[in-house]
């Protein structure tokens, strides 16, 4: 078995050394002339069994061997994902959907290195290379930059680092979007009886009008001032009566009396007309 760890030169542990192992376990695999036709097929398709009995025992015997040098480079606890296969084809295709998956978190901790890099030795031309090295890690991680998630991850980061790790680790944010993430976080917070996030788009975007617009106290008055004045008309008001005809609330769907940062309609009333 040292034999064959030392003609791979590496062994594979997980995730973090999977693009390395692959490429020493592939060289290794072709000079021992036991890639083609049975980790592969022709044309980069999956290799297919020969039917005459004299050329399937030579297929078996390559893809025992093959097989034997794929489990002999791995370590114990991976070589439990695959002793359930029986060809060496079979076993790098588990390996790498386990280990050459990609994720939104990768990219983020990825981009996060990108922009915190400083000039070192007064050397922009090793600061550049570092940079395309990092820009070749992202992109070859083919994920889709969606940067409200991006946003949202590095800001959860370090406070919630264990938290997506271990989402990352049970394949949780594979394909995970900005809105499924912050659905986890709320069924994460309501679990700990903690006040849970907006629900809709709408909520969301009335609660940032309050917060940039507080509501006006309501001991003085319905209008916040009383009678006829310059901006008030009638019973009184925010805006004037020329206004309020381009108003629109985006919380209970009405027109012409006020917008979503003014707006005393319950949300439960609102759950109820959306129904």
């Amino acid at each position: 078995m040292h034999s064959i760890i030392s003609m791979v030169g590496i062994v594979l542990t997980g995730k973090e050394n999977y693009p390395e192992w692959s490429r020493m376990v592939k060289h290794t695999l072709i000079y021992n002339d036991l890639w083609n036709g049975v980790c592969v097929g022709e044309e980069d398709k999956d290799p297919v069994q020969p039917t005459s009995d004299k050329e399937l025992a030579i297929w078996e015997n390559k893809n025992n061997k093959a097989y034997a040098l794929i489990a002999a480079s791995v370590n114990e606890e991976v070589s439990c994902h695959i002793s359930s296969y029986s060809t060496a084809f079979e076993a790098l295709q588990k390996l790498k959907e386990l280990y050459d998956t990609h994720s939104a978190l990768e990219v983020v901790q990825l981009m996060i290195k990108l922009f915190t890099l400083e000039l070192k030795n007064n050397d922009p031309l090793a600061l550049a290379s570092e940079i395309k090295s990092i820009m070749h890690d992202i992109k070859s991680t083919k994920v889709e930059l969606d940067i409200s998630l991006i946003a949202f991850l590095k800001a959860l980061s370090p406070t919630y680092s264990n938290y997506l790790e271990s989402l990352q680790a049970n394949g949780n944010l594979k394909d995970i979007t900005f809105d499924s993430l912050v659905k986890k976080f709320a069924e994460r917070e309501k679990s700990f009886g903690k006040k849970t996030v907006p629900e809709s788009f709408e909520e969301t975007v009335c609660l940032a009008h309050k917060e940039k617009h507080p509501a006006q106290d309501s001991t003085r008055g319905r209008g916040g001032r009383r009678g006829r004045g310059r901006y008030f008309k009638g019973r009184g008001g925010r805006h004037s009566q020329a206004e309020k005809t381009d108003l629109h609330c985006i919380r209970c769907k009405r027109n012409g009396s006020h917008d979503a940062s003014t707006c005393k309609l319950p949300w439960d009333k609102i759950e109820q007309r959306r129904n």
